[in-house]
């Protein structure tokens, strides 16, 4: 059973007395385990199919299993209850709260889901040391760097085990240095934690970073292909 399918997702967006297909009939199967980058220019529909992949969207039409589960016509809560428990988010801004330190910006997604403090920092320390940021844990996000946030971001986006992280143009902001960095933490929690991983990017030497890629244009996959050459 593969972790994400989408079978003929199509999403039109009506702006004014015009109808604009940002997905054309995606068809998709993502397997629990694998690293994929999705690229495609600005544009090309890939941000919209990301926002669907993480319940942040509804398709126009067309049908989304997640774990073997049809969540199309799920409600308001039930894909809240989704992306808090089942889905990591990592954004190109990082998106961390300033008033919190890295400790509590990572635990932030447990207090939805009910746990207690002990247990919560308890857990943040864990997915900070998976980042490899357990140093940092008192700061806030103000008195780091670019990389460093980023991977307060990605131990946020682990902390409650999700079955899938979604990574929308996470190194973005960096230097190509620093951004070969994150990379490098995404394909080794891949391989060595076994995180299902799914990169959105437009840059070429960012998506070979990745095992599979599957390339988007205007709205359809143009391709799907097993990447040969090493990953990061």
């Amino acid at each position: 059973m593969a972790l994400i399918e989408l079978k003929g997702i199509s999403k039109i967006y009506r702006l004014g007395s015009e109808d604009v297909v940002a997905l054309d009939n995606i068809n998709l199967s993502i397997e629990k385990g694998e690293f994929v980058s999705i690229i495609g220019p600005s544009g090309s529909g890939k941000s919209t199919l990301m926002h669907i992949l993480g319940c942040l969207e509804s398709p126009t039409r067309g049908d989304y299993y997640l774990e073997g589960v049809n969540i199309r016509d799920f409600s308001d809560s039930q894909l809240a209850y989704i992306r808090n428990k089942k889905i990591g988010f990592v954004f190109q801004n990082y998106n961390l709260l300033p008033q919190f330190n890295v400790l509590n910006n990572v635990a932030l997604p447990l207090i939805y889901s009910g746990y207690d403090r002990k247990t919560r920092e308890r857990m943040a320390l864990s997915a900070l040391e998976s980042a490899n940021l357990t140093n940092r844990h008192r700061h806030r996000p103000s008195e780091l760097s670019g990389g460093e946030r980023q991977r307060v971001a990605i131990a946020r986006a682990l902390v409650n085990q999700p079955s899938l992280i979604l990574a929308d143009e996470p190194t973005g902001n960096l230097d190509q240095r620093v951004g070969r960095e994150i990379i490098s933490l995404f394909a080794r929690l891949n391989r060595e934690n076994g995180v299902t991983i799914v990169l959105v990017t437009h840059d070429l030497n960012v998506a070979h970073s990745a095992r599979r890629i599957v390339r988007i244009l205007d709205g359809s996959i143009i391709e799907d292909r097993e990447n040969r050459g090493e990953s990061t």
